[in-house]
Parts: C-alpha cells; sequence; structure tokens
C-alpha cells in the first residue's frame, strides 16, 4: 500500500493521478455527507413549510419535489459549457454555499428555497462524481462507492453525535464550525482534484456501468429509512440513543470492509453469494422486528444491501468510445426519481390512498437493488480499490468515536420522589418539533414546557426518526434536554405516536391500539401508564391522540368508547391528548357523560379556550380530563408557534 508520503511526493505522473484520485475520494465523501444532509432540510421544507405553513395539499408537494428533481437532466446543458470537471467544481461550491446559508440564516422561506438550490447542485453533482471518478468503465468503480458509504457514515456520525438533530437546526458555535469546516472541505477538494488531474476530458460510463447511479435511489432509500437511522434503530432494538449510535457505526465499519471482498470475487462465488444477499435482506425487511432480531438485522442486513450495491459496481461495461454525460445523468436521475417516488409514497400514505402498502415500498426497493445486480454473476472479478480502502476503513473506525464522546455526555434521567396529589400535568401536540412558520422548533417547545414547570406531560405527534421530520428522534431528545422518563407509545407505525414524561417513578404502562385503525390512513393508540406520586396508590396517566379531520367524527368516537372501556370508572386518572374533537361534538360528549371531568371546565376559567390553530386559535381540541373524585385548579394554556398547537395544562389534585 503507498504511504502517504510517496503518494504527495512529486515527479510522476502515477503520485499526480494518485493524489488526483484521493481528493476526489475526499470530494465523493463530503458531497454525499451534506447531500445526504440536504436531502432531509428539502423534504422538512416540502413537509412543514410548503404543506403545513403554505397550506399546499400532500399531491401538490409532491409535484413541487418531482420538479426539483427533474432539473438533474439539465446537468449535460450546464457540463457542455463547463466540462466535467467544472461541472463537479460549481455543484461542490453550490451545495457548500447553499448548506453554509442553511446553517447561519434561520428563516423557514429562505431556509426552504436554499434547500431546493441544495438539492440540485447534489443531484448534477451525482453524476459527475462518478464519471470523474469512472475512467469510462463503470460509475466510479470501489472509489466512488467507498466514498458514498464513508460520506453516508460521516453523516450518520455527526448527527447521531448531535443527538440526531441536524447541525443546521444547531444552535451553537461547534455545529457552526462543523459545518462551515465540511462546506469548505467540499469546495476546496473539488478544486485541487481538478487541479491535480488536468489530462483530457474523462469518460463518462455507458448503460452498463451507470447501473450503480440507477441504483443508489433505491440504496439511499433504504438506508436513509432504516440502516443509517439511529432513532429508527433505537425504538427498534430497545437501546439507549448511544448504544443504537454504536451499533449503526459498527455496521457501517464491516459493510466498508466488506466492498473489496465483494469487487474480488469471481463469478462462482458472486453467482452463490449475490442469492444470499438477496434472501438475506428480504427476510430482513419483509416484517418489521424488534429487540435482539432488531440489532442482527442491523448488523446482517446492511452489509447485505452493501454487497448488493458492491456487487453492481463490479459490472464491467466494454471500453468504448464516444460515451456521453448524458447517459450516465440520465441513469443518476432515474435512480433518485426512484429515490423521491419511494419517500413520498411511503409518507403520504398515512395522510392518503397511494394504493400501495408501505411494506411492498420498502420490498420493492429491495428487489430494484437485487435486479440491477445480477448481471454481476457473470461478471469479472475488477480491480479493488486498493488506495482509498485503507483510508476509508480508516475513516470508519474513527466515526466509532462519535458514540464513544455521545456516551460521555449522555444522562439517564433520575425520578424524584413525589409528595402525592397535587401534580402538574400537561397535554401537547408537537407537531412533530416543526412551528407555524416550518421551522425546526423542538428547543422552543422545551422551553414552552419549562414555563409551565409540569410533572406530567402527555406528548403527541413524538417522532423518532421519520426521514421527513428530519430523522430527528424526538422522544430521546426531550428526554435528554427535560431531565424526564418517559412511557413510549407507538401508534401511526413503531416511531411515530404518543409518549408520556414524568419526574416521578413510571410503575406501569399499557400502549393500546385503537379499534378502528383498519378504516385510518394513519393509525391511532391510547397510552395508559401508572405513576407514583408517593402516595399508596398511583395516578393513573391515559395519553391519546384522536383521528384528525373536522367532519370526521364518527371516527373518533369508537376511540372514545375504547377510552372508555379502559378507564372502566377507575379514580385518580387524568385523561389527556388532542381529540381534534370540540366541545358538544358526540366523542367529546361520551367522554363527558362517562363522567369524566373537563379540567377547564372544572377550573372555571372564562374565555373559549381555543388551542388550535397556535396562530390564530379557532377551536378548542386538547383537554385535560380528570375522574370525578380529582380536582382541577390553575388550568392554563402558552401562547406559543413552536407548534400548531397549544398546550393546555392544570394542577390535578384530591377534592
Amino acid at each position: 500500500m503507498p504511504t502517504l508520503k510517496s503518494i504527495l511526493a512529486p515527479g510522476n505522473n502515477k503520485s499526480v493521478g494518485t493524489r488526483a484520485g484521493l481528493w476526489h475520494f475526499v470530494t465523493v465523501i463530503l458531497l454525499f455527507a451534506l447531500g445526504i444532509e440536504m436531502l432531509r432540510q428539502f423534504m422538512t421544507g416540502m413537509v412543514f413549510y410548503l404543506r403545513d405553513a403554505q397550506e399546499v395539499s400532500t399531491v401538490k408537494v409532491g409535484g413541487v419535489a418531482l420538479l426539483c428533481f427533474l432539473t438533474v437532466f439539465l446537468a449535460p446543458l450546464v457540463a457542455r459549457g463547463t466540462g466535467m470537471r467544472g461541472l463537479m467544481q460549481l455543484t461542490a461550491a453550490g451545495l457548500s454555499a447553499t448548506r453554509v446559508g442553511i446553517q447561519f440564516v434561520d428563516v423557514p422561506v429562505a431556509d426552504f428555497a436554499l434547500s431546493i438550490v441544495g438539492v440540485i447542485m447534489f443531484l448534477w453533482a451525482i453524476p459527475a462524481s462518478a464519471s470523474l471518478a469512472s475512467g469510462g468503465v463503470r460509475a466510479g468503480g470501489g472509489a466512488w462507492l467507498l466514498g458514498l458509504l464513508v460520506g453516508m457514515a460521516l453523516d450518520t456520525a455527526i448527527k447521531g453525535g448531535f443527538g440526531t438533530v441536524d447541525l443546521a437546526w444547531q444552535a451553537n458555535a461547534g455545529a457552526d464550525a462543523i459545518a462551515a469546516l465540511m462546506a469548505v472541505g467540499l469546495a476546496g477538494s473539488a478544486r485541487i482534484a481538478s487541479a491535480q488531474n488536468q489530462g483530457p476530458e474523462p469518460r463518462p460510463p455507458g448503460p452498463l456501468g451507470s447501473l450503480p447511479l440507477l441504483a443508489l435511489g433505491p440504496f439511499l432509500f433504504l438506508e436513509m429509512l432504516y440502516f443509517q437511522n439511529v432513532g429508527q434503530q433505537a425504538g427498534l432494538t430497545g437501546w439507549e440513543q448511544p448504544g443504537a449510535l454504536a451499533g449503526v457505526s459498527a455496521s457501517n465499519l464491516l459493510a466498508i470492509a466488506l466492498v473489496p471482498l465483494a469487487m474480488g470475487l469471481q463469478s462462482s462465488p458472486a453467482r452463490a453469494f449475490l442469492p444470499i444477499a438477496l434472501v438475506i435482506l428480504v427476510i430482513a425487511m419483509l416484517q418489521e422486528q424488534t429487540g435482539p432480531l432488531a440489532a442482527a438485522i442491523m448488523f446482517v442486513g446492511h452489509p447485505a444491501l452493501v454487497f448488493l450495491m458492491a456487487s453492481t459496481v463490479r459490472q464491467q461495461a466494454p471500453n468504448a468510445r464516444g460515451r456521453r454525460f448524458t447517459t450516465s445523468t440520465v441513469f443518476a436521475g432515474a435512480g433518485m426519481l426512484l429515490f423521491l417516488a419511494g419517500v413520498f409514497l411511503y409518507y403520504a400514505a398515512y395522510d392518503i390512498n397511494v394504493g400501495v402498502p408501505q411494506r411492498a415500498i420498502i420490498i420493492g426497493a429491495v428487489a430494484l437493488a437485487s435486479v440491477l445486480a445480477v448481471p454481476s454473476m457473470v461478471a469479472k472479478p475488477v480491480e479493488r480499490p486498493s488506495i482509498v480502502t485503507p483510508w476509508a476503513i480508516r475513516l470508519a473506525a474513527l466515526m466509532m468515536l462519535a458514540p464513544i464522546i455521545f456516551t460521555i455526555s449522555w444522562t439517564e434521567p433520575e425520578s424524584e420522589a413525589g409528595d402525592g396529589l397535587p401534580v402538574r400535568v400537561m397535554a401537547y401536540n408537537i407537531h412533530q418539533g416543526f412551528g407555524t412558520e416550518g421551522g425546526f422548533e423542538l428547543e422552543e417547545i422545551a422551553r414552552v414546557i419549562e414555563s409551565e414547570k409540569p410533572d406530567v406531560i402527555a406528548f403527541q405527534e413524538v417522532s423518532r426518526g421519520w426521514v421527513v421530520d428530519g430523522s430527528v428522534d424526538m422522544l430521546a431528545w426531550l428526554s435528554q434536554r427535560l431531565d424526564m422518563g418517559y412511557a413510549w407509545g407507538p401508534a401511526a407505525d413503531s416511531i411515530w405516536g404518543n409518549a408520556v414524561f414524568s419526574r416521578y417513578p413510571i410503575v406501569r404502562w399499557e400502549n393500546h391500539e385503537m379499534p378502528n385503525n383498519d378504516d385510518l390512513a394513519l393509525e391511532r393508540a391510547f397510552l395508559w401508564v401508572e405513576i407514583d406520586v408517593g402516595e399508596d396508590k398511583p395516578l393513573r396517566v391515559i395519553a391519546t391522540h384522536f383521528h384528525s379531520g373536522r367532519d370526521e367524527g364518527e371516527h373518533r368516537i369508537p376511540q372514545s368508547k375504547a377510552i372508555i372501556e379502559r378507564w372502566d370508572g377507575e379514580s385518580r386518572t387524568v385523561l389527556l391528548g388532542d381529540f381534534n374533537g370540540r366541545p358538544g361534538d358526540p366523542e367529546i360528549e361520551m367522554l363527558r357523560e362517562a363522567g369524566l371531568l373537563d379540567s377547564f371546565v372544572d377550573a372555571g376559567v372564562p374565555g373559549n379556550g381555543y388551542t388550535s390553530p397556535s396562530d390564530g386559535p379557532s377551536q378548542r381540541i386538547d383537554y385535560v380530563w380528570t375522574s370525578p373524585d380529582l380536582q382541577s385548579t390553575d388550568y392554563s394554556s402558552v401562547e406559543s408557534r413552536a407548534s400548531d398547537h397549544l398546550p393546555v395544562a392544570a394542577t390535578v389534585g384530591g377534592r
């Protein structure tokens, strides 16, 4: 293996080419580290700025996203004027500038506009970076793939080390410095790589050699949705965030070390291992698993997916003349359109009927990645990326420091001993951490909560890793920020639902699915929790989030009935949540007629008590209910646009 000294030594074309290759490897790493984060910024802007703040329909949001992604096919036109090296420098500089802009601009509309430009730059850079590394044979070969994997691992390590919150949403000098350093590094490395290699214009790969670019979209979809998603892995394995980050980082190291082996296989072993990798991946993704089995899938399923991607890169195309950048751009564009289709269909299914089961979308991505790897079964082994492989493995190993550092800063919330009733309770729909203007407001949400000093909080719309929410594990983040233990109640899926936070010990909890979930696009649940407040009998807390839709009360009636049946008149019970029904609606009157007391009424608060929407309240749909033996006082609602709902709080004691 060449040493760093020999690589940097001047005087021969080989060392110059090696230096250029290493600088391009660095460029690819930073390109994907920043590009993947930019994709998350773009998707959250689409959902929370365009759909929610600007009230654009889900279908139209998908149309806008499609138009943005279709701009990838303009890359060959730009390359005619700049050349591929010039295009790489242009897109690296453009992505870097937009990334810095997002870091230091805190205006949702500006951030959304910058994310659109940044995504376009990233889309153009994908075929350019692959073509510059290809030598006219295949899309980047092993060096490009290793750069992609290391860049993805770097994004995961940084994001995980900051509690799964992107650097763009961090308000501290450390995050600003890292973001700026990565942006400058991307622009600088692209420029240096181009200056180091001023030979003939590189020839892009042909159709067969461009297959990895087509596979990139399904690959990124599966990685961002599942294997690089620290919150998702924490929720499935039951591990705390530092443990989940360590598991994902170790899996990344294993997968990167596997790439040279996969690329060097002869045809016969390739024919044997490819079906094995496919079977492993299908079994891993066919049904969501939890506990030790989920951990096993992390360490086996992710390397299997990387093996399929590496097998696609093995396919060596004939060394023909006359190749055009248009071919690799079309393949890259088609691949990223597949990525967009997967993300849109997967998350739109929570809002509208897309006609495709979500699990089928995941299996479809696996099938596409597998089909594109099939030609490698008869391909000859290719030259392994010997120069960059040791550096890739070292960098991946270095990223194992992230979970170690994160563990040092991690603290387990300690429960307080209660003094009995009264206790302060709160219900807060946090709108998945985003405010009414479309910005990420989790810190402001925490400040709103602290202003009320609640002992018990029922949260709704808690996301533990939805990609369209920035893949933030809001449950763990809020627990660390507020220093409170919690009980988790998944609803729509394993990482989106309700939670109860408590300063006092939670002694028992149950999560119940709503009886009419088969009729709903977004499934609902309620969480039953018993809390030791320092008396002989626990305080029972029910947290829930009913079906939305002003004229769809018929779907909320079975949900009220399910809660009434589980409550069954038990004393010392508090019911908290977003019920999406107004006073007087049948689903609300059912609760009142069952004997539950509305704290707003019980506390004798004047006014209408409107809680939604927070930027112009016109309806009361968030409630604190108590069993008849409890008295509510000091009912309040804090004015804030950190969510689209106002929180409601009350002090609950015995009568």
